[in-house]
C-alpha cells in the first residue's frame, strides 16, 4: 500500500480541522476584513502557543509510561519550549520587520503541524470508527 491509502484518514481530519477549521479566524479575516501582515503573524503564532497544551500533555504521558524510545520525552519537550521561545523573538521582532516575524511565525506554524502529525503517529482512532460522544463504535 502507499503512504495516502495508509494516512488517509489521519490526512483528511489534518486538513478539515488543523488547516482550515484551525487557522479559519486567519483565513476568514484575510478575505473579508481588511488585516495585515502583523495580524496574521499573531494569528498563526497564537495557533502555535495554543497547540504546546496538547503537545506538553502528550509529552508528560510519555513521562508517566516510561516509554523513552530515542530520548522522545527530551525531543518532545524541546518541542514544546520552541514555539514559546521563537513566539517571543516573533513579537519582538514585529516592529523592525513584519515580513521576517512572518515569516518565523509560518515556519513556527508549520512546525507545528510536523509535530502533531508526529505526535499522533500511532494513534488508532483514526483506524477505527468511533461515536463523536466518545468511545468505540459496536
Amino acid at each position: 500500500m502507499n503512504w495516502f491509502s495508509l494516512h488517509k484518514r489521519k490526512l483528511i481530519f489534518f486538513i478539515v480541522f488543523f488547516l482550515i477549521c484551525g487557522s479559519s479566524s486567519i483565513w476568514m479575516s484575510f478575505l473579508f476584513l481588511e488585516v495585515g501582515l502583523k495580524d496574521i503573524t499573531i494569528g498563526l503564532i497564537t495557533i502555535a502557543i495554543a497547540s504546546v497544551c496538547a503537545s506538553a500533555e502528550r509529552v508528560l504521558k510519555i513521562l508517566r509510561t516510561q516509554r523513552r524510545i530515542d530520548n522522545e520525552d527530551i525531543i518532545g519537550l524541546v518541542a514544546v519550549v520552541i514555539p514559546l521561545v521563537v513566539s517571543i523573538i516573533v513579537v519582538g521582532m514585529l516592529k523592525k520587520s513584519e515580513a521576517f516575524a512572518c515569516f518565523l511565525s509560518i515556519i513556527v506554524y508549520v512546525s507545528y503541524c510536523i509535530l502533531w502529525w508526529y505526535q499522533n503517529r500511532e494513534k488508532e482512532i483514526f483506524e477505527e470508527p468511533t461515536s463523536p460522544l466518545g468511545g468505540e463504535i459496536q
